[in-house]
C-alpha cells in the first residue's frame, strides 16, 4: 500500500498544482472591464454604460496642464492653458482633470498600480497622497500604494484633479487616467483580489519556512536551501509590488527604493534557479553558461541598484531578454541531453514552461498593446500566477528529491548497520580466538597444540609445521564444524585483506593436508566450492 502511494502521489502534483493556480488566477481576475475611450475635450461620458454588467476602464486622452502642480481651484482658474493628451509624453510633472459623466449612485474607483508620486482631489476635496509629487527628482517622493475610494457624482459629474509627478518613466500612456470604475459591488472584487494576493504571498512564506526547516534537517542537501531563499525572496518583492504591505508597514520604503528591490529580484532569481537546477538537471547546463549566467546578474543587480531611475528602464529590459533567452537555452538543452525525464525533472521542466508563456504574454501586453496578446485575454499580472506555478512545481520537484536522498540515506545506514553488527560479530570472534590462542597447551585427540612454541604434534609425534601452518591448523581446529571462507581465513592468519591474493593461501593449505596425511591423524582439509574450507574427520 505505501509503495502504490508512493507512485500515485508524485502523479497527483501537477493537477494540484494547476487546479489552484487556476483559483488563484480567477480571484485575480474578477473584476471584469470595459474600455472607455474619452471624447475629443478628455472627458469620459458614462451615462449609458451598464455598470451590472461589467466595470469601466478609463482609456485615451484627458485634460492636463504640463509642468505645474495645481489645486481644484488653481486648475479652473488656468484651465485656458490646459491641453488634451497623455501627459507623461510631454512632461515629467503635471495636474490633470478627469471628468465623468455618471448617473446618480455610489461609484468605486481602485487604480491597480501606482508607482510615482501622485496626489488625488475628488469633487474639489483632497483625498489621497501616494508620495510626495515635485518638480524635481531630488524634491519629490515616489510611492508604491493600491488607491481606492468610493464617492457619489455632483449634478452627474465626478471631478478627479491629480497632481503627478513621475521621473521612472514607467507606464506609458497610464499616468493619470488609469482608473478602474464599477458600482459599489465593484469593491468586493478590489478586496477578493487582494485577497488573493494575500494567499499567494502566504504561499511564498509557507514554502519558505517548510523549506528552510527540510535543510537545517538535513543540511547536506543544498537546493532546500536555494528553493528557501527563492521563495523569501519572491515573498519580499510580492509584498512590494503586488499587495504593498510593506509598503504600508514601512513608510520609509520609497516607490524609488520597492523598484530597486523589485527589479533585484530577477537576477536574484535567475542565480537562484540556475544553483536548483544544477543539482536536479546534473550535466544538462554547461559551466561556462552558468559562470556567464552568474556574473551577468550580479552586473545587472549592481546597476539595478545604483544607477539613476530612467535607466533602470533600460537596464531591466535588457535583464527581460537576457533571462528570456536563457530560458529558452535552458529548455533547449532539457530537451536534447535529458533522455530519461523522471517525475521530478518532469515537474521542474512543467514548471518552467508555465513560467516562460506568462512571461512571454506579459511582455507582449505591456510593451505593445493594451490588449493580451496570448491567452488569458485580461490585463490581469499572469505572470504573478505563472511564477507560483513555478515554484510550486519547483517546491514539489525539490520536495520528491529530497525524499529520495533521504531514502537513500537511509539505505545507507541500514547497510552501514549491518556491516558494523557483521564487524561487531567478527571481533568478538577474534576475541574468542585470542583468548584460546592465549593458552600454551590444547589438547584435542590426536592433536597437541602449543601456542607458546607454535609446536603441534599428532599422537605426541612432531608435525614440524611453519608458523603460518600452526596458526592454519589452530584455525581449523578451533572452528571444526564449520566452512571457513577464504577471505576470513587469509584475514585471520595474515591480519591483511586477501586481495584476491588466493595462490598464497592455496599452498599453505595443501602443505598443511599433505602434513596431516603424513602423520595419519585421521583428518584432512576439504574445500566446499564457492564457500571455503573446513576441516574433517576421514
Amino acid at each position: 500500500m505505501k509503495e502504490k502511494l508512493k507512485k500515485i502521489i508524485p502523479l497527483a502534483v501537477l493537477p494540484i498544482i494547476l487546479v489552484v493556480c487556476v483559483g488563484l488566477w480567477a480571484g485575480l481576475s474578477s473584476g471584469r472591464y470595459e474600455n472607455v475611450q474619452s471624447d475629443e475635450n478628455g472627458t469620459w461620458d458614462l451615462q449609458n454604460f451598464d455598470f451590472n454588467k461589467t466595470n469601466a476602464r478609463l482609456t485615451g486622452s484627458v485634460e492636463f496642464i504640463p509642468n505645474v502642480l495645481l489645486n481644484p481651484d488653481e486648475f479652473a482658474a488656468r484651465e485656458n492653458e490646459s491641453i488634451i493628451g497623455f501627459p507623461d509624453e510631454i512632461a515629467v510633472f503635471s495636474t490633470s482633470r478627469i471628468r465623468l459623466l455618471v448617473p446618480e449612485g455610489n461609484y468605486t474607483f481602485s487604480r491597480i498600480s501606482t508607482d510615482y508620486a501622485d496626489r488625488i482631489f475628488v469633487n474639489g476635496i483632497w483625498l489621497h497622497d501616494v508620495g510626495k509629487p515635485a518638480k524635481e527628482l531630488k524634491d519629490g517622493l515616489a510611492f508604491t500604494s493600491r488607491v481606492t475610494f468610493t464617492v457619489q457624482p455632483i449634478a452627474g459629474v465626478i471631478e478627479i484633479i491629480q497632481q503627478t509627478s513621475n521621473f521612472s518613466l514607467r507606464g506609458k500612456n497610464r499616468q493619470a487616467q488609469d482608473w478602474i470604475i464599477g458600482n459599489y459591488n465593484y469593491a468586493y472584487s478590489v478586496l477578493q483580489a487582494d485577497f488573493t494576493v494575500s494567499i499567494i504571498i502566504g504561499c511564498y512564506l509557507v514554502l519558505f519556512l517548510i523549506f528552510t526547516s527540510m535543510y537545517f534537517f538535513m543540511s547536506s542537501y543544498r537546493p532546500s536551501l536555494y528553493f528557501a531563499l527563492f521563495c523569501l525572496m519572491w515573498f519580499l518583492r510580492s509584498g512590494i509590488t503586488d499587495l504593498r504591505i510593506f509598503a504600508s508597514l514601512l513608510p520609509w520604503l520609497s516607490g524609488y527604493l520597492s523598484m530597486r528591490i523589485e527589479y533585484i529580484s530577477l537576477p536574484a532569481a535567475a542565480i537562484l534557479s540556475i544553483a536548483i537546477i544544477r543539482y536536479l538537471f546534473p550535466g544538462v547546463l554547461h559551466n561556462i553558461f552558468c559562470r556567464i549566467q552568474n556574473i551577468v546578474s550580479v552586473i545587472l543587480a549592481v546597476l539595478l541598484l545604483v544607477l539613476n531611475i530612467p535607466s533602470i528602464v533600460y537596464i531591466v529590459l535588457i535583464c527581460q531578454i537576457f533571462y528570456f533567452l536563457c530560458i529558452v537555452y535552458i529548455l533547449v538543452n532539457a530537451v536534447m541531453k535529458v533522455r530519461e525525464i523522471d517525475i521530478v525533472k518532469g515537474i521542474f521542466l512543467t514548471g518552467a514552461v508555465i513560467f516562460l508563456y506568462g512571461a512571454i504574454r506579459d511582455f507582449s501586453y505591456y510593451s505593445f498593446s493594451f490588449i493580451p496578446l496570448l491567452p488569458p485575454f485580461s490585463d490581469a499580472n499572469f505572470t504573478q500566477i505563472t511564477v507560483l506555478a513555478f515554484a510550486f512545481c519547483e517546491a514539489a520537484a525539490v520536495f520528491i528529491s529530497t525524499m529520495r536522498k533521504m531514502r537513500d540515506i537511509e539505505v545507507k545506514n541500514m547497510s552501514l548497520e549491518t556491516e558494523i553488527n557483521f564487524l561487531q560479530k567478527r571481533l568478538i570472534n577474534l576475541q574468542e580466538i585470542k583468548e584460546r590462542q592465549n593458552q600454551e597447551e590444547i589438547n584435542i585427540k590426536p592433536f597437541k597444540l602449543n601456542t607458546a612454541t607454535n609446536m603441534a604434534s599428532i599422537n605426541d609425534i612432531d608435525m614440524m609445521l611453519t608458523p603460518k601452518e600452526f596458526a592454519l591448523l589452530l584455525t581449523f581446529i578451533q572452528n571444526e564444524g564449520r566452512v571457513l571462507s577464504a577471505e576470513y581465513i587469509y584475514e585471520t592468519i595474515w591480519g591483511m585483506p586477501m586481495n584476491n591474493d588466493n595462490l598464497t593461501l592455496r599452498k599453505h593449505i595443501s602443505e598443511l593436508r599433505k602434513k596431516l596425511e603424513k602423520g595419519k591423524s585421521g583428518y584432512t582439509i576439504s574445500a566446499e566450492y564457492g564457500k571455503g574450507y573446513y576441516i574433517e574427520n576421514i
